[in-house]
């Protein structure tokens, strides 16, 4: 079954916005870039000077702080801790294990969306 017109059209305009939006991108990159590098010097900056605080125009301020954070809670933390509370309190860490991880048990979520497959080069041999 051949696309209609529209659909062609369609096609071809989501093709441009397409490669727009990754010019756009490596653009926006470029920016974000340059943006962390001027953030690392005015952080250094303030940090060896001791300045806490500089006031911008409209009100904002540029402040530094210290975020504290924790690791992500991997397959291998959690196994680690259930094996260390397992060992102390006399429970099957096997298990306890398979139950939680076995995959029957958890959802499985499929959602249908549209991408944009880049043809493969062929694999000549020379």
């Amino acid at each position: 079954m051949a696309l209609s017109p529209d659909a062609i059209a369609a096609v071809k305009e989501m093709i441009v916005t397409d490669k727009r939006i990754s010019e756009l991108e490596a653009a926006l990159k470029k920016f974000k870039e340059r943006k962390g590098v001027l953030q690392k010097s005015i952080f250094q900056h303030m940090r060896n000077n001791d300045i806490k605080q500089v006031n911008l125009p409209g009100g904002e301020k540029l402040q530094t702080y210290t975020r504290k954070s924790r690791p992500t809670c991997t397959k291998k933390w959690v196994s680690d801790r259930m094996q260390a509370y397992c060992n102390s309190h006399q429970v099957n860490f096997q298990e306890l294990y398979d139950f939680i991880y076995d995959p029957q048990y958890r959802p499985q979520i499929e959602t249908a969306k549209l991408k944009k497959v880049k043809a493969r080069k062929s694999k000549t041999k020379k």
